[in-house]
C-alpha cells in the first residue's frame, strides 16, 4: 500500500508540473500541442478559462463563447503575464461578467478586473469579439488605486506584442466610498506600456467612473498609457462619464492619458486613422476631456504625430482643459485631422478654486503647449455653447508657444466669460498661417475673429475671419486684445458685422502693445451698441467710446496698404470729427490707409478674396489639404469671390466587425463659385486656354493642381444680341459691294 501511495503522490506531482510541455490536465482535443502549427482549440467556457494554465502556448477560438453564468478568473497577472497567441478566428465571447479582485502591481495593492490580468512581451492577440460587464459599487479601499480594462488589466510588452482587430462592447461602472491613489479605467485596457502595434480596435458600450481620488486616466480604448501607439482604431456610439477629480486627470473618448518618455518611437504617428464617432464624454472639475484623448505630454521633444484622426457627432464636456480632439497637449504634431458636429464646453460644477493653469475650451485642444498643428478642420462645431468660462476658441482655449498652418473652422464658439477667438481664446507667442475661421462668436470681453486676446510675440499671416462678433468690451474683426510683445499681422482681413457696447475695431479691438499690419482689410459694419458716434478717438481718449475700422489703439501701430471697404461701414464719412476724407475703397487717400493706389498693392497670395475689384486671377491648389487662395493678374474687372470653401469629403465609415474590412475617407476638392460682371462662368479647366475643361461633381485633384476659371460672354436675351449680329453682316457685305464696285 505504501507503494502505491507513493506512486500516486509522485504521480499528481508530475501532472501538476507538466504546464506548458504539450500534454494537458484539461482536454482541447486529442493530438493538440498548444504551438503556432498546432494550436489549442477552445470550443467552451472552461477551456477559455484553462488558458489560465498555459501561459505562453497558442490557441485559437473554434466557435462563438457564451459565458452567461460563468465564475471568471483573470488569466495572468502583473510578474506573470500571458505572453502566448489568441486567434479568435473570428468568433466572439460573450456576456463575460468580470469581477472586481485585489493585486499588486509596482508594489502597490491595486482593484482591478479584466479578462486577462496581464498581457506580456511576445504575445499575440487577434480577430475576435467581447462582450463583457463589470460591475463593482461602493467599494471602499483608503490608499488603494484602480486599474480597470475590459481585455486586459495591464499590458507591458517591450515593444514587441501584436493586438489587432478586437472589437468589444463593454459596460462599466465603478463607484467608491473613499478617496483613491489613482484610477485607470479603459474599454479595453487599463494600463499600457511599451506597445508599438495596438491596431484595429474597436469600443463601443457604457463607462461610468464616480470616484474621488488624486488622478485618473478614463478612455474607451486606453484608460493610461506610456509609449505606446494606435492605429486604425475607433469607439462609437459611447458613454464615458466620471465625477471631478483632486489633481490632473485625463478623461476621453479614445485614450484617457497618453504619456511618451522612450525615444524608441520617434518620429513616428503614434495615434493614426482613428475615429471617435456618435460619443459623449462627460466629466467635472479639475478634469483634462477630449474627444479622442485626455492628456497626451511628449516629454523628451520625441517628434511624435497624431495623424488623420477624425472625431464626428461627439459631446465633450470637461473641468479643466477641454477639446473637441484632445484636452491636454504638450509638444504634439497634429497633421491632417478632422472634427464635425462636436459640441465642447465647460462642465456645470466648474470653478476657478484651481485657478487659471491649464485652462481653456476649444474645437481642437483645450490646452496647448509647444504643439504644431497642420491641416486641420474642424466644421458644424459649437464650442463654449454660452458657459461662463474664459480661454474658448474654436481651436484652442489656450495656445503658448504653438505653430498652426492650414486651419479650417465653422461653426460657434460662444461663452459668458473672456478671451474668445475663432482659433485662439488666449494666444501666447504662436504664430498662425492660412487660417480660414466662417463663425458666429459670442463672448464678454476679448472677442476676435482670431485671437481673442494676444499676449505674447503672436504672427498672424493669409488669416481671414468671415461671420459675425459679439461682445461687451474689446471686439475685433481679427484681435480682441493685443497687450505685451509684439504682434504681427500680414496679408488677412476680415469680414462681417462686429457688435460691442464699449471698443470695437474692424481687425483689431485693442492694442496695447507694438503691433504691425501689412496688407490686409477689413471689409463689413462695425456696431457700437452704446450712444457713441462712428469715429476715432473721442477727446479724452476714454476706451469707453471707441469704433474704428482699423484699430484701436493709444500706442503707435504700423500700417501698410492697410484696407477698409466704405461701402459695406455704417456712415458716410468713417472720421466726422478728425477731419479725414471719406474713405473709397478704389481710391484711398486717407492717411490711415497710407498712400495707395486704385491697383490695391498686394504682392502676396490672398485665400478667398471676397469683396468686388479685383483683378482676373486663377486658383492655386496648395499641398494635400488643397486650400485655395487668389492670385492677382494683369487683367482689371470686375469679379466677386461668393462664399465657398474647398472640403474634405467622404465616408465616416471605419471597421465593420461584421464584413471585418475597413473604409477610409477620400479628399475631394469643391470649387467655389465666382461671378464677373457681363460674363458667365463656364467652368474651371486646368489650363489657361480652356482645352482641359474638369467635371465638378467628380473631378479629383492632385497635389499643386492649378485651376483657371473660364468665362463667356453674357448678353441680355432680348434678341438685340442676334439683331447685332444681323447688322453687322449686312454692313460688311455692303463694304464688300463698295469695294468690287469701285474696283
Amino acid at each position: 500500500m505504501k507503494r502505491i501511495g507513493i506512486c500516486l503522490v509522485v504521480l499528481l506531482t508530475l501532472l501538476l508540473n507538466l504546464k506548458g510541455v504539450g500534454l494537458r490536465v484539461v482536454g482541447y482535443g486529442e493530438g493538440q500541442e498548444g504551438t503556432p502549427d498546432n494550436p489549442y482549440v477552445i470550443t467552451t467556457p472552461q477551456e477559455l478559462q484553462d488558458m489560465n494554465l498555459d501561459l505562453d502556448a497558442c490557441y485559437v477560438l473554434g466557435n462563438d463563447l457564451d459565458m452567461t453564468d460563468f465564475s471568471w478568473e483573470h488569466i495572468g497577472e502583473y510578474g506573470d503575464p500571458f505572453v502566448g497567441e489568441l486567434n479568435g478566428a473570428g468568433y466572439e465571447i460573450t456576456n463575460l461578467t468580470l469581477p472586481i479582485y485585489v493585486t499588486n502591481i509596482f508594489e502597490e495593492n491595486v482593484f482591478a478586473a479584466g479578462m486577462f490580468g496581464a498581457i506580456g512581451q511576445n504575445a499575440r492577440l487577434y480577430n475576435f469579439g467581447l462582450q463583457y460587464t463589470i460591475s463593482a459599487l461602493n467599494i471602499e479601499t483608503g490608499d488603494t488605486s484602480i486599474m480597470v480594462g475590459g481585455l486586459s488589466t495591464y499590458v507591458e510588452g517591450y515593444y514587441d506584442i501584436d493586438i489587432n482587430n478586437i472589437w468589444v462592447d463593454g459596460d462599466i461602472e465603478l463607484s467608491t466610498t473613499s478617496t483613491f491613489r489613482y484610477t485607470s479605467v479603459g474599454g479595453i485596457f487599463g494600463e499600457v506600456y511599451l506597445v508599438e502595434h495596438l491596431t484595429a480596435l474597436s469600443f463601443t458600450g457604457s463607462i461610468k467612473v464616480d470616484a474621488e481620488n488624486s488622478g485618473m486616466g478614463v478612455g474607451g480604448i486606453v484608460g493610461y498609457g506610456e509609449d505606446f501607439s494606435i492605429n486604425d482604431s475607433r469607439v462609437f456610439d459611447a458613454t464615458i462619464e466620471t465625477g471631478a477629480s483632486i489633481d490632473e486627470s485625463g478623461v476621453a473618448g479614445m485614450i484617457g492619458w497618453a504619456e511618451y518618455y522612450d525615444s524608441y518611437l520617434s518620429d513616428s504617428d503614434v495615434i493614426f486613422r482613428n475615429s471617435v464617432v456618435g460619443t459623449t464624454v462627460t466629466s467635472g472639475n479639475y478634469v483634462h476631456a477630449g474627444g479622442l484623448v485626455g492628456i497626451i505630454i511628449d516629454d523628451d521633444d520625441n517628434d511624435l504625430y497624431a495623424t488623420r484622426n477624425y472625431v464626428e457627432d461627439v459631446i465633450v464636456i470637461g473641468g479643466r482643459g477641454v477639446g473637441g480632439f484632445v484636452g491636454y497637449s504638450y509638444y504634439m504634431d497634429y497633421i491632417r485631422n478632422e472634427i464635425k458636429g462636436v459640441d465642447v464646453k465647460i462642465c456645470d460644477d466648474f470653478s476657478q478654486e484651481f485657478g487659471d493653469g491649464y485652462l481653456g475650451v476649444g474645437g481642437f485642444v483645450g490646452y496647448s503647449l509647444a504643439d504644431y498643428i497642420r491641416q486641420l478642420v474642424i466644421s458644424e462645431t459649437r464650442v463654449g455653447l454660452g458657459g461662463s468660462v474664459n480661454r474658448v476658441g474654436g481651436i484652442a482655449g489656450t495656445s503658448e508657444d504653438g505653430s498652426y498652418r492650414y486651419i479650417d473652422f465653422s461653426g460657434e464658439v460662444k461663452s459668458t466669460g473672456d478671451r474668445v477667438g475663432g482659433v485662439n481664446g488666449l494666444s501666447l507667442n504662436t504664430d498662425i498661417y492660412y487660417a480660414f475661421v466662417n463663425a458666429v462668436i459670442e463672448g464678454d470681453s476679448y472677442v476676435g475673429g482670431i485671437i481673442g486676446q494676444s499676449n505674447g510675440w503672436d504672427f498672424l499671416s493669409s488669416d481671414s475671419f468671415v461671420g459675425t462678433l459679439t461682445g461687451y468690451m474689446y471686439v475685433g474683426g481679427l484681435v480682441g486684445e493685443k497687450e505685451g510683445d509684439i504682434l504681427e499681422i500680414h496679408s488677412s482681413y476680415a469680414r462681417g458685422t462686429f457688435t460691442a457696447e464699449r471698443v470695437v475695431g474692424g481687425l483689431i479691438g485693442l492694442s496695447l502693445g507694438e503691433v504691425l499690419i501689412v496688407q490686409s482689410y477689413f471689409a463689413g459694419t462695425l456696431d457700437k451698441q452704446d450712444s457713441v458716434p462712428a469715429g476715432g478717438f473721442t477727446p479724452s481718449g476714454s476706451f469707453q467710446t471707441l469704433i474704428d475700422p482699423i484699430n484701436c489703439s493709444n500706442v503707435e501701430v504700423s500700417l501698410v496698404n492697410v484696407y477698409f471697404d466704405n461701402t459695406l461701414y455704417t456712415g458716410s464719412s468713417l472720421f466726422p470729427d478728425t477731419g479725414y476724407a471719406t474713405i473709397n475703397f478704389k481710391d484711398v487717400t486717407s492717411d490711415v490707409a497710407g498712400s495707395l493706389g486704385t491697383d490695391l498693392g498686394f504682392d502676396g497670395d490672398y485665400e478667398f478674396f471676397l469683396f468686388s475689384g479685383l483683378n482676373d486671377g486663377y486658383f492655386s491648389l496648395w499641398g494635400d489639404r488643397n486650400y485655395i487662395f487668389f492670385i492677382s493678374e494683369e487683367e482689371k474687372i470686375q469679379m466677386q469671390l461668393t462664399f465657398g470653401r474647398i472640403l474634405m469629403e467622404g465616408t465616416d465609415e471605419f471597421y465593420n466587425p461584421n464584413v471585418k474590412e475597413y473604409i477610409y475617407w477620400e479628399y475631394r476638392i469643391l470649387p467655389v463659385v465666382i461671378e464677373r460682371t457681363g460674363f458667365v462662368l463656364k467652368g474651371w479647366s486646368t489650363d489657361a486656354l480652356g482645352e482641359d475643361m474638369i467635371d465638378e461633381d467628380t473631378y479629383y485633384f492632385e497635389d499643386n493642381t492649378m485651376l483657371y476659371a473660364q468665362w463667356t460672354e453674357s448678353l441680355p436675351d432680348t434678341g438685340v444680341a442676334s439683331k447685332s449680329g444681323l447688322s453687322l453682316l449686312i454692313l460688311a457685305l455692303l463694304g464688300l459691294l463698295i469695294s468690287k464696285k469701285k474696283d
